[in-house]
């Protein structure tokens, strides 16, 4: 399977108007532009034995289990900090991953390698390490645990001023009790 999904721009509405001159002149429908595969641009080759490999730019492990276990979608403590703060790279990423279902677990592990190349300056890892997680579903419990190891370097000028190694391990659980669901997640960013 193939997944192209493309973010619209943080501005969608822009130069948008309903009345006026820029509405008598067709100027206020077009949406901002942005990348095609923004968001999403990766490949999946599935085996009827339960393993996958999947190559390209998308969600990370660490990014699925935040989405996956907030009540609201993200938005808490732990999914702020995990999905909003680029310097971490556990939003989206480019990498070749690796899967396998062994009856009610889901096993994976995934490689990245993203650097920033520029003429007259030093290249810069951003986001490149890697991540192995697991997820049980059986019923109505589900439970997920990521590690996430990674590196971001920060250019001064022309010269990599910083090498950072960050690491991330998140557990998420879910519990549905048929009128209502219990969800819980925790990381720990070192």
């Amino acid at each position: 399977s193939v997944k192209i999904e493309t973010a619209i721009s943080s501005n969608m509405m822009v130069g948008y108007s309903q009345t006026g001159a820029a509405a008598a002149n067709a100027k206020g429908t077009t949406i901002d532009a942005t990348t095609v595969g923004g968001r999403e641009l990766n490949a999946t080759l599935s085996f009827a034995n339960g393993s996958y490999a999947k190559a390209g730019y998308g969600s990370t492990g660490v990014r699925d289990t935040v989405l996956g276990y907030a009540a609201a979608g993200g938005p808490n403590a732990v999914g702020n900090t995990l999905t909003n703060d680029g310097t971490l790279g556990s939003n989206r990423a480019s990498s070749v991953e690796l899967g396998q279902t062994f009856g009610a677990v889901k096993a994976f592990a995934s490689v990245s390698r993203n650097n920033n190349y520029a003429d007259n300056k030093a290249d810069v890892a951003n986001g490149s390490g890697y991540e192995v997680g697991a997820t049980y579903a059986s019923g109505k419990l589900t439970t997920t645990a990521v590690r996430s190891v990674s590196r971001q370097g920060t250019l001064t000028g022309s010269s990599l001023s910083a090498d950072v190694r960050t690491a991330i391990s998140i557990v998420g659980a879910k519990y549905d009790l048929g009128f209502a669901r219990v969800l819980a997640e925790g990381a720990r960013i070192q």
